[in-house]
């Protein structure tokens, strides 16, 4: 009974990072919206941006001890933005041009998000 039970929890806590959240929370929170309002997505992993959400991002919440870098193609060249730990609105000239993102310390891999 004790194997089965711990077979479950395992399972459990891996399926858990799906959800684009590690055991302690979330990565990064993007959000279509400038001040983190509007549509928002959790994420956990590099990848390229969804419909919902590529070319649609104005701010992200970068959790701490987590960095990113953001790039304008869905291949992770053209321009680029690291973005450290805390709120980030983007300036005018990355409003809507975000499609793909790259953790510099979690994450690796490809995914669509």
């Amino acid at each position: 009974m004790l194997k089965v039970f711990s077979l479950v929890l395992l399972f459990g806590i891996c399926i858990s990072g799906i959800k684009a959240h590690t055991l302690w929370g979330a990565c990064v929170t993007i959000y279509v919206d400038q001040d983190k309002k509007g549509a928002s997505h959790d994420v956990c992993h590099s990848g390229y941006l969804s419909s919902a959400f590529n070319n649609q991002v104005s701010s992200i919440s970068v959790h701490q001890g987590f960095n990113m870098s953001i790039f304008d193609t869905t291949n992770y060249k053209g321009k680029f933005l690291d973005i450290q730990a805390g709120a980030w609105n983007a300036p005018a000239e990355w409003v809507n041009k975000i499609s793909s993102v790259q953790f510099n310390n979690w994450g690796d891999g490809a995914a669509i998000l």
